[in-house]
């Protein structure tokens, strides 16, 4: 099921492969930060700027290893909702209570804490050097830090009442991150959401897009942007006044340069039904394509226009808030909380081509995003069980209790699989 594309491009004299998805696509066609896609780290949320939660290099741990997983070390007492970022030998972590916290990647050893002292949701992001944070407010900040020393390097104000549950993406020089100050934990606040870019190496904004007009409230930005070329995507939360406005319950595009709205599609909101997952591009047998869950429904757009390309409801309620994993030619995801009716709550796959169900699994409900690499899909449940599924059948292959309950997300690099919990962080391997 897996058929990754080779594109010869003579002119540079290098090979891209485009993971999983047998669609030949130009060089244009191909993210600004391509490389990413390609890495055996993970350094950000979602692995890429993509973000399809997909390490399509990784091959240690694949169909046939990940029923031998066994836990290889835990970390106690740098509880975690977020998830973690791997980048050149280390794992970094952001933790509830505040902590920045770096370990050696295969030995678990400390290499350094910084303590901000306010609670962090988010995850973290790698480069240049310098490994990115947020908190989540009410006054939210980016951090940068020294990857080396975890000293700070810069922090900037987010934006006036702003709440930083999403993760920074970092693009060439650019830290880019919505803020959700403009739902209801903003309460009376005159405040909306927007999506702003900093200057990676000063902290220096850059520029800033409210998304919706002035006056109103609403237009949260939960998640965490994906971008494409020159287009950065984000989903957006309803409105807190109740006033119309197009930036609301809409998945958006903007500027990468500018900050610009290039397009902006609104959904239906059937209350509090807005996006709390994350945008994931990828290509299709149509181009590329912008895909995002809203709780009970997962909408395919087109990534250059915006236009509907399909939409599905899910027979999960309103529940659907962890991000998907978007791989060979699938999107894997979570529900996670129980329909009115009883339905059971599932994990489940869809085709990218029209959003048919290729395979469903009974779960208790999670809230984190899944994972993907070497045809396997992980995917946890939030109280505290991590599952691993044949991503072509469905069939489950592994499965362990975790240490604590989760809202976070695996992540799979070095042929490791780092899971975070509410107690720590844990990390499986095959046995030496």
């Amino acid at each position: 099921m897996r058929c990754p594309v080779i594109l010869g491009v003579s002119a540079l004299a290098i090979v891209l492969v485009v993971p999983a998805f047998a669609v030949p696509l130009p060089l244009s066609a191909l993210p600004l930060d391509y490389s990413s896609l390609y890495s055996p780290d993970w350094p950000m949320y979602g692995h890429d700027l993509w973000g399809t939660h997909f390490n399509s290099v990784e091959t240690a741990v694949n169909e046939s290893t990940v029923g031998s997983l066994v836990e290889k070390w835990r970390v106690d007492g740098i509880g975690m909702y977020g998830t973690p970022a791997v980048s050149q030998g280390t794992v970094y972590v952001s933790t509830a209570a505040g902590d920045v916290v770096a370990l050696d990647a295969v030995s678990g050893a400390l290499k350094w804490t910084t303590h901000t002292g306010l609670t962090m949701t988010a995850s973290p992001a790698v480069a240049n050097g310098l490994v990115f944070v947020t908190n989540l407010g009410p006054d939210a900040r980016v951090w940068a830090l020294d990857t080396a020393t975890g000293t700070l390097v810069w922090s900037s104000v987010i934006d006036q009442y702003a709440a930083g549950w999403g993760s920074p993406v970092v693009v060439g020089p650019l830290v880019i991150v919505g803020q959700s100050g403009g739902d209801e934990e903003s309460g009376t606040q005159p405040h909306r959401g927007s999506l702003q870019a900093f200057n990676a190496a000063t902290g220096s904004l850059v520029w800033r897009t409210y998304t919706v007009a002035p006056g109103h409230l609403g237009g949260a930005v939960w998640s965490t942007p994906a971008v494409l070329n020159d287009l950065v995507y984000i989903g957006t939360g309803n409105s807190f006044d109740g006033v119309p406005d197009p930036g609301n319950t809409a998945m958006m595009a903007f500027s990468l340069e500018t900050g610009a709205i290039v397009w902006s599609h609104q959904f239906e909101d059937f209350g509090d039904e807005d996006f709390g997952a994350s945008p994931q591009v990828f290509p299709t047998q149509a181009g590329f394509v912008v895909g995002e869950m809203q709780k009970s429904h997962y909408h395919e757009l087109d990534a250059a226009t915006g236009d509907l390309r399909w939409s599905i409801t899910l027979p999960v309620n309103w529940s659907v808030i962890g991000t998907p994993a978007a791989a060979y030619g699938a999107i894997y995801s979570a529900g996670s909380e129980a329909t009115p009716d009883g339905y059971p709550v599932g994990d489940f796959c869809l085709g990218v081509e029209d959003g048919s169900v290729l395979w469903s699994h009974p779960s208790t409900g999670s809230f984190s995003a899944a994972a993907a690499a070497g045809g396997v899909i992980f995917m946890p449940e939030t109280i505290g069980i991590l599952h691993a599924y044949d991503a072509a059948t469905g069939l489950e292959l592994w499965n362990s209790t975790l240490p604590g309950n989760t809202y976070s997300g695996p992540v799979i690099s070095l042929g490791l699989v780092y899971m975070g919990t509410s107690t720590g962080l844990v990390v499986y391997g095959l046995p030496s």
